[in-house]
């Protein structure tokens, strides 16, 4: 009987055994099943087999040298950039100023310097730096430990109170970070965390946020939404992230891009929310191996969502037409940017044995980065800007514009920002070594 119990605990040690190594087995490849949706950055394998053509990398880096001369250029003594000109000198053009989009200029120079070395690239953007932080950073009424980027009368040149919008400090955040990364003596690690600080602030349990604060009883305001204020905060903690390694910023960001997922589920048509897609490829480089497959799923689907909305909505122009590639009926170049910036985001990391997407983002991309590079100004003292609308190289050098609606001869900071940005992602995502 003894011989027989051994045998049977044998057996039952080996059946044991033999189910730990199956269950083992099954969930390794459950892993390997759901790490096929992690983040892919081989897009250059993708191209060489599939002999996809790309925009030429000797015009490219041309544009982008023009672009990111033509903002060094237009730097202010005082630390602010001309923020507004026209291509016709008898346009009179009205004062005014967006905190915003100066914080996007210099992550802009940053991302320039990066790619060139260009040292004035980096000197404007720790002068626009200055600026920045010296005339616009202010504590949040009595709370010490939160720092908010403010939009103020004498700044942006209105008569509206003073107001913080949580995508001015979101984008002063990502400003600021890229230039820390560059010249860690620019700000104190202490400021970057009390503007995230104010993000948190801003959060709601949710996952969303308050778009607005203003001083006094009103304090926290949702009665107004941005599209894009939500993504630009989330990549700014993101930034904040790299530098200061602490969960709660990586937390608030994927509970922000969570949010997003979820009100956006289902829906066939959603907005253009670039910064969410560049907020969202940060964000899967950075959870690592916290992420469960749930979270990597959804942050990918809200991010499919998005570029198939961009890709049904774009306009279509006949080929040899001077607005093929542009993503808008109207001709203006800025919308048409913003959407490249986002969608070469998502190429990077949607899964490639989803061809068909892939193929999609690919041919938009590279018609889109066509339709900028013809629309940028060469020659003259505005060399490397963008209009808002596209102008014929014909008419920018006679000065004689056939359209006489003057905005489309408006050139303003965002406008060379958003192209240079986007054509700076598309080199370094095809082209550049190391």
């Amino acid at each position: 009987m003894k011989e027989i119990t051994k045998k049977g605990r044998l057996k039952i040690t080996i059946l044991v055994s033999v189910i730990l190594v199956i269950f083992i087995v099954i969930s390794l490849i459950g892993w390997f099943q759901e790490k096929k949706v992690q983040p892919s950055n081989n897009i250059r394998g993708f191209i060489e087999s599939t002999h996809t053509a790309l925009v030429d990398s000797t015009t490219l880096i041309k544009a982008i040298n023009l672009s990111g001369a033509y903002l060094s250029g237009i730097l202010l003594d005082n630390g602010k950039f001309v923020y507004t000109t026209n291509l016709d000198p008898d346009v009179i053009v009205k004062p005014g100023y967006n905190i915003l989009r100066h914080a996007g200029a210099i992550y802009a120079l940053c991302m320039y310097h990066t790619l060139t070395g260009d040292p004035e690239a980096l000197s404007t953007a720790r002068k626009a730096g200055r600026f920045l932080t010296a005339e616009t950073l202010r504590p949040v009424e009595w709370r010490q430990d939160l720092l908010g980027v403010w939009s103020l009368p004498a700044i942006v040149h209105n008569n509206t109170p003073p107001e913080l919008k949580l995508g001015g400090t979101g984008l002063g955040l990502v400003a600021l970070c890229s230039l820390k990364k560059l010249d860690r003596g620019t700000v104190s690690l202490d400021t970057l965390k009390k503007m995230g600080n104010f993000i948190l602030y801003m959060q709601k349990k949710n996952g969303g946020f308050y778009s607005k604060y203003y001083p006094g009883k009103q304090g926290r305001d949702d009665s107004w939404t941005s599209l894009y204020y939500p993504g630009e905060a989330i990549l700014g903690l993101l930034m904040l992230y790299e530098l200061d390694p602490q969960k709660q910023w990586l937390e608030a960001a994927s509970r922000g891009i969570n949010y997003l997922y979820e009100i956006r589920k289902g829906s066939e048509e959603v907005e253009a929310d670039h910064w969410s897609l560049l907020a969202s490829e940060r964000l899967l480089q950075n959870l690592e191996k916290r992420a469960n497959p749930e979270e990597v799923n959804n942050i990918i689907t809200h991010a499919m969502t998005v570029c198939r909305s961009i890709i049904n909505a774009r306009a279509t122009f006949p080929k040899g037409s001077d607005y093929y590639g542009c993503l808008t009926p109207d001709g203006r170049t800025t919308p048409t940017s913003t959407r490249m910036e986002g969608l070469l985001s998502a190429i990077t990391f949607i899964p490639l044995n989803d061809t068909v997407a892939i193929e999609f983002i690919l041919n938009t991309v590279n018609d889109g980065m066509e339709f900028l590079l013809n629309a940028q100004v060469r020659e003259g003292p505005h060399a490397g800007a963008l209009t808002q609308g596209f102008i014929p190289a014909a008419e920018i050098s006679s000065g004689i514009f056939s359209n006489h609606d003057n905005r489309i001869q408006e050139i303003r900071i965002d406008y060379v920002q958003h192209a240079l940005s986007a054509w700076i992602q598309y080199y370094n995502l095809f082209y550049r070594i190391g």
